[in-house]
């Protein structure tokens, strides 16, 4: 598994999966599907579309990854679900009729072709489909979807992915499928002509999300930091369906209703959500350099009296440039995420240390957001964030 092993666990090639559906009987193209990939915002804009199509009336399916909490986060339609007996006779169907396959599937392989049958024998009228790493390789992508959505590129998973933004965007490009319409999220000048080449070659047309005054005014009613770039992609995703389902609602008060109602709608989790108040108490998914940036410059328009960080990471990823981006004035309680892959404590708190971050290590991160709670005034922010498995242990 590679969220809690890393490296190790990852797959660099589609045979499995492509194994797996041909068994099931190709259920990737029994639904119409939008696929979307990118470094930050895939799961904000798939959580946001999947809302904006769900008020037509219609069951949408939604798979995104990891999950917090419980392994049916990934997979759900209209923010249910799928159920435990499913997952159970999923498994059951593999353990009898696996071997026959010859194949060893990792567990996100395994998890994508679940997917894909559940959301088929469901028929929902829509999947929004989110890539699990990079694009070309990724087990997302088998299928042909009505639209492709690239959000942005920044540097992460380099690893696997390449230590340039084009040779990143060139991995997420691999979803661009001929024919078939491509959303990018953010032009962004260093991999925008990636993105025009190989849609170009592929005979794509290429689209560029547009900005909204609704979406402005919803995201000032959410607070959220990053929701603005990511519903203008969403949005401008739902107007090009609509091109070819005239029946999808586009007036101003539906679309201003769906925005603001998303996160209920969609069982959205781990981004910029409060957990308690007095004092303020939030968590972020925010773990690398684009999200990180971005949250921090967020922060920095709030109002508080002093900020409190609980802080872990993943012990494959090259800190520096996160560490660049952490705010001296806060106070850090350092914690490693109960997984293989989680940073040990205190060394982090060793590095941190060396740069003149102030804090401490803790034995857990329940432990270090005890502590940052009780030692935190009524108007002072606490901020939980570095990793998604830190943030799934408080949530």
């Amino acid at each position: 598994m590679f969220q809690r092993q890393g490296k190790k666990a990852f797959k660099k090639d589609l045979k499995n999966i492509k194994a797996l559906c041909k068994w099931l009987g190709h259920p990737e193209k029994k639904v119409p599907c939008i696929h979307i990939a990118g470094t930050n915002g895939k799961g904000s804009t798939a959580h946001v579309l999947a809302a904006l199509l769900q008020g037509n009336g219609l069951r949408v399916g939604m798979y995104t990854s990891p999950h917090y909490k419980d392994f049916r986060e990934r997979i759900k339609i209209n923010a249910n679900y799928i159920p435990k007996s499913y997952v159970k006779s999923f498994v059951k169907k593999w353990q009898l009729e696996g071997n026959t396959l010859g194949i060893q599937p990792s567990f996100f392989e395994l998890t994508v072709a679940m997917a894909f049958l559940y959301f088929a024998q469901e028929s929902v009228d829509y999947l929004v489909l989110e890539t699990g790493l990079g694009g070309r390789l990724d087990s997302t992508n088998v299928v042909i979807p009505e639209l492709s959505i690239i959000t942005n590129i920044s540097f992460d998973h380099t690893s696997f992915l390449g230590n340039t933004l084009k040779r990143i965007a060139k991995e997420k490009a691999g979803i661009i499928k001929k024919g078939i319409p491509v959303l990018i999220g953010e032009k962004q000048k260093e991999v925008i002509d990636v993105f025009r080449r190989t849609a170009e070659t592929k005979n794509a047309i290429l689209h560029l999300a547009g900005r909204n005054k609704i979406v402005q005014d919803s995201c000032k009613h959410l607070l959220d930091p990053f929701l603005e770039k990511n519903m203008n992609t969403a949005l401008s995703a739902y107007k090009l369906l609509s091109r070819n389902n005239k029946s999808l609602k586009l007036d101003s008060s539906y679309v201003k209703t769906s925005l603001q109602s998303f996160k209920k709608k969609t069982a959205y989790l781990g981004r910029w959500q409060c957990l308690s108040k007095k004092p303020d108490v939030y968590v972020d998914s925010a773990h690398n350099e684009a999200g990180l940036k971005s949250l921090f410059a967020f922060i920095d328009t709030l109002s508080y009296k002093s900020l409190k960080i609980v802080f872990g990471m993943v012990n494959d990823k090259d800190p520096s440039k996160v560490y660049a981006l952490l705010p001296k004035r806060a106070e850090y309680f350092i914690a490693k995420a109960n997984i293989p892959r989680g940073k040990d404590a205190q060394l982090l708190a060793k590095e941190l240390h060396a740069l003149d971050y102030k804090g401490k290590s803790y034995s857990s991160v329940k432990r270090a957001l005890s502590a940052a709670k009780r030692k935190a005034d009524k108007n002072d922010l606490v901020l939980v964030v570095g990793s998604i498995f830190v943030v799934a242990e408080v949530l």
